[in-house]
């Protein structure tokens, strides 16, 4: 009895052995797996708004708050930082779903007070994007971009 009892403990360990395993190795893609802690931490009307943002462009300039307030990184004569910087709709380029590059970049999200900060950095920490969108009514909108820069 003993022994057939150890041989199951042994079979169960091996069972879940290669169960965690197997499930490591999923082809899950390398944007969900780095997007994943998102989808868990934040509300899911902005996460739905999130992914429509991104591949929408008439969806995008209707849920930008323009004039948009931020910062533009680099000046045209040089790595000269301007402080202040005002996106229009005349002047924006459409922002697609962010590409990690498998790990080079991570991004963070904070929310306070549906005020949601998305912060894209890589992985030195040299450089950062940031975004903050807040809902407005029934809508979020995006209120602030610093483009990729120090």
């Amino acid at each position: 009895m003993q022994c057939s009892f150890t041989l199951l403990k042994y079979s169960i360990f091996i069972f879940l052995l290669f169960s965690y395993a197997c499930k490591k190795n999923s082809p899950v893609s390398s944007q969900e797996e780095e997007l994943k802690g998102f989808y868990t931490e934040l509300p899911q009307d902005f996460i739905e708004f999130y992914k429509k943002f991104h591949t929408d462009s008439t969806f995008q300039m209707a849920h930008i708050l323009f004039p948009l307030p931020g910062q533009l990184s680099l000046s045209n004569e040089g790595d000269e930082p301007i402080e202040d910087y005002t996106w229009n709709a005349e002047n924006w380029r459409m922002h697609r779903t962010p590409d990690l590059m498998n790990g080079t970049y991570k991004v963070e999200y904070t929310n306070v007070n549906n005020l949601i900060t998305e912060t894209i950095k890589d992985k030195d920490n040299q450089f950062a994007m940031v975004r903050r969108f807040t809902k407005s009514g029934n809508d979020w909108l995006m209120i602030f971009y610093k483009d990729m820069g120090k």
